[in-house]
């Protein structure tokens, strides 16, 4: 309802037809972006992805209405005190957030000059900004590596490990894939999201030497999560390429008895039920 009230509302495919112009044209660079702009056309912000928090992204929305938070606000306040730490920070984040990693360099850089004893608690999350960027944009992942090594930040390991293990699904490098993901689970033993990605790429890459360490991966994610119906459909289909048919339905029926709404599992079991009585 704000939305309708407070805006002229314009949904655009940016893969089809003149929807590619309009891309092309404000650099939109990932999928969903929102973009904002004052009646003039100029632009005010944008929001890029969406981590399904709606009350976060109506706060977002409120502010760039007020000119609070904006890209702008943020740079013309770096502008005016081009020396002030948190400043830079923030507008290095408002970068990283609009998906714009190269732009927001500058200042994680300027961040780590103004600050090197690292007073306002910056320095560990701009470095890692800057380990990613230097994967993404020439391959080399030692500097992120060397800082995974070395952190105990669960959100700072989070977000490295997941930029690494993109980075490596992307370039096929399975032997460094593999190791990533051991060392996550190894320095994130709670987090269940590694544990199951772990093993399902085992199982879609049909790595039947690991068979078992994924079943036994998988096993552990569900002591932590028991109500995890993905965990479950990742161990039920690792059990039935390993031939343990009986446990694989077992445990596909508990995926379907968890999220019944999810035909996909259904049609799982169905598969697998029609294989054991081959």
């Amino acid at each position: 309802m704000y939305f309708n009230t407070h805006f002229i509302n314009i949904k655009i495919n940016g893969q089809e037809g003149a929807g590619k112009d309009y891309k092309a044209k404000f650099n939109v660079r990932g999928y969903p972006t929102v973009l904002f702009f004052q009646s003039n056309g100029l632009e005010i912000d944008r929001i890029c992805g969406y981590n399904g928090d709606k009350s976060l992204f109506y706060q977002t929305v409120l502010d760039y209405v007020d000119g609070k938070n904006t890209l702008g606000s943020m740079l013309a306040q770096v502008n005016q005190s081009p020396d002030d730490v948190a400043a830079n920070f923030f507008l290095a984040r408002k970068y990283i957030g609009r998906w714009e990693s190269a732009e927001a360099q500058p200042y994680l850089e300027k961040v780590l000059e103004l600050d090197p004893r690292d007073a306002y608690g910056h320095n560990e999350e701009c470095r890692g900004y800057i380990a990613v960027y230097i994967l993404r944009t020439t391959g080399d992942d030692q500097p992120l590596i060397h800082l995974l090594d070395h952190s105990s930040d669960q959100a700072h390991l989070e977000e490295g490990f997941n930029a690494l293990i993109r980075y490596y699904q992307q370039k096929e490098m399975q032997a460094k894939l593999f190791r990533a993901y051991e060392q996550a689970i190894q320095k994130l033993p709670e987090n269940t999201d590694f544990m199951n990605g772990y093993a399902w790429y085992i199982y879609e890459q049909k790595a039947k030497d690991r068979y078992e360490q994924g079943i036994g991966i998988t096993r552990r994610a569900l002591q932590i999560k028991p109500e995890a119906a993905n965990i479950w459909d990742t161990l039920a289909w690792l059990e039935f390429d390993n031939g343990q048919i009986d446990l694989a339905i077992e445990h596909m029926k508990k995926a379907v008895e968890l999220a019944p709404q999810k035909s996909g599992y259904l049609e799982n079991l169905k598969k697998m039920e029609q294989a054991q009585k081959l």
